[in-house]
C-alpha cells in the first residue's frame, strides 16, 4: 500500500510524460511482486452493521487481512501489517522496517475507499476474500484473505551480560491487551515480568520490551511472550539465550571483552579493539586511503577513521596480513579458523545466522537482519551477538553490510576466508587480504 506514495506524483506529471510513466508503473507492479513486498491489513473486531449497499464496508473494520498471491503466498505476511479503525484511523506498519505510518481512512460511493488522500477501488468484499485496485486505470490487483486479529511473536534478545538481558516481542491486538513475558530456566519458566507500556490497547502493532536484571552468569534461560485479552490468552514461541560467561579477558590496551561459551568453544562477544599486538609491539594505524590500497602489510583502522564515535560498538578493521601475524588476539585466544567457525555453525544447526545476531530493536540499525526468506528476526539465542559490520574495502571505501568476520586461514596470495553471518545463515567467503575487517577471538 505504500506504493500510494509513489501514486502521487503522477499528479505533477503533464501529458508528455504519461507515456513514460505508464511503463514506470508497469515496472513497479512486477517489482513489488517480484520484490515479494507483503502487505498486511488487520483491524479490531465488532458487531457488524450489514447494509444494503453493493459492499458491506464494515468488514473492513471487523475482520483481518493478510495480502495473498501466487507468486507470494510462501511469505510471511506478518512483515507488513495495516490497520482499519472502526473510527476511521488508518495504521500502517513495516515490521521489517520498524516504521509506522498513519492516516485516516472513508468510504465514497459505496465502493470506493479513500486511504490517506488517495483512491481505492473496492472490487470484491466478502467475510474471507477482498480485493482492491489503485485507480480506476491502474491494473493491478491487491487480494486479500482473512487472518487472525490477535498476534504474539517471541522476537528475540539484546544487552545480554552476565546478570542482565533485554527481551523483545510482538505483539498484535484489536482490543485491551495484558502482555508479559514469561522466562526460567525451564519451559515451567516461573517467573513474569510486565513491559512499561502495558497494557496494549488497541488496535496497534507494536513491538514490546522487558529488561530483565539478577540473572545467575553462565545459564540457559528460557522465554517467550503472553499476551491475554477477552478473545483468549496467546503466547509467543519459547527461544532461550545464555548469559556471559564470569570470566573476562583484556587485551594489550586493557580493553575488557565479555566471553560466551557455545558448544565446546569460548568466543568473544564483542569485536576485537586492540591497536597492539598481544607482545606489546603497536600495529600500524593507517587512515590515508592511497596508503590503504596500496598495503600489503599489516594494517589497522577505525570505521571512517573516527575512534570516538565506533571503536565501542564496532571494534577496529584489520585487514588480513594483521591476522596472519598470529598476535593479534590476546595471549591464550587465537583468530578462528575456517573450520572453527564451521564448528560452530553446525553445532547451533538449524537457523544458525539468527542464533548468533543480535537484531536492531531498539531502532539504531532497524530490521538490519531480516530475511524475507527466512526467520522474520534475530534471535540472539547463543549470545554470540553478531552485529551489523563495518567495513573497509581494499579500493580504501568505508561501508556497511551484514557481520562479516576475518578467518586465519588462507585461499591464495590476494584472498582469505571470512565468515558472514545473518539472519539467513551463515556461511564461507573469499575476500581479498587488503580488506579491513572486524575480528572475533576464540579461545585456545
Amino acid at each position: 500500500m505504500k506504493s500510494s506514495s509513489f501514486f502521487k506524483l503522477i499528479s505533477h506529471l503533464n501529458s508528455k510524460n504519461l507515456k513514460i510513466m505508464e511503463y514506470i508503473l508497469f515496472k513497479v507492479s512486477h517489482f513489488l511482486v517480484a520484490g515479494n513486498i507483503i502487505l498486511f491489513f488487520g483491524s479490531c473486531e465488532r458487531d457488524r452493521i450489514f447494509s444494503s449497499s453493493r459492499f458491506d464496508i464494515d468488514l473492513l473494520s471487523s475482520t483481518v487481512w493478510g495480502w495473498e498471491s501466487l507468486a507470494c503466498n510462501d511469505y510471511n505476511s506478518e512483515e507488513y501489517s495495516s490497520i482499519f479503525s472502526p473510527g476511521g484511523q488508518y495504521i500502517e506498519y513495516y515490521r521489517i522496517y520498524q516504521f509506522t505510518y498513519g492516516g485516516t481512512w472513508s468510504l465514497k460511493d459505496n465502493e470506493t475507499l479513500i486511504i490517506c488522500n488517495d483512491k481505492y477501488k473496492i472490487l470484491k468484499l466478502t467475510e474471507n476474500i477482498l480485493e482492491i485496485r489503485y485507480n480506476e486505470w491502474f491494473s493491478c490487483i491487491s487480494k486479500f484473505r482473512a487472518l487472525p486479529n490477535t498476534k504474539a511473536i517471541t522476537v528475540g534478545v539484546t544487552a545480554v551480560s552476565k546478570t542482565s538481558a533485554k527481551l523483545h516481542g510482538f505483539v498484535r491486538t484489536c482490543t485491551l491487551t495484558n502482555v508479559s513475558f514469561e522466562y526460567g530456566t525451564s519451559t515451567a519458566y516461573g517467573a513474569i515480568v510486565t513491559p512499561d507500556n502495558n497494557p496494549l490497547t488497541g488496535p496497534t502493532n507494536k513491538i514490546v520490551n522487558v529488561t530483565l536484571s539478577g540473572l545467575v552468569p553462565e545459564t540457559v534461560y528460557h522465554y517467550r511472550i503472553r499476551a491475554a485479552n477477552s478473545s483468549g490468552t496467546y503466547y509467543g514461541q519459547d527461544q532461550t539465550f545464555r548469559t556471559f560467561n564470569t570470566a573476562t579477558l583484556s587485551d594489550a590496551d586493557n580493553n575488557v571483552y565479555n566471553t560466551v561459551t557455545i558448544g565446546s568453544q569460548v568466543w568473544m562477544t564483542e569485536n576485537l579493539k586492540t591497536t597492539k599486538y598481544n607482545d606489546n609491539s603497536t600495529i600500524p594505524l593507517v587512515t590515508d586511503e592511497a596508503v590503504w590500497a596500496k598495503l600489503s602489510t599489516p594494517g589497522y583502522c577505525w570505521y571512517k577513521n573516527d575512534s570516538a564515535t565506533y571503536k565501542a560498538a564496532n571494534g577496529a578493521l584489520y585487514n588480513w596480513y594483521t591476522v596472519n601475524t598470529g598476535k593479534l588476539c590476546p595471549t591464550g585466544w587465537h583468530v578462528p579458523s575456517s573450520q572453527e567457525w564451521t564448528i560452530l555453525e553446525q553445532y547451533l544447526g538449524q537457523e544458525a545466522g539468527s542464533k548468533l545476531t543480535e537484531g536492531g530493536y531498539d531502532y539504531a540499525y532497524p530490521r538490519l537482519y531480516s530475511d524475507p526468506l527466512s526467520r522474520l528476526e534475530a534471535s540472539n539465542e547463543s549470545g554470540f551477538s553478531a552485529l551489523f559490520s563495518a567495513m573497509r574495502n581494499e579500493n580504501s571505501n568505508f561501508y556497511t553490510s551484514y557481520c562479516q568476520l576475518w578467518s586465519r586461514t588462507e585461499d591464495n596470495l590476494q584472498s582469505a576466508w571470512l565468515v558472514f553471518i545473518s539472519n539467513g545463515g551463515v556461511r564461507l567467503l573469499l575476500l581479498d587480504k587488503k580488506n579491513g575487517l572486524p575480528v572475533r577471538c576464540l579461545k585456545d
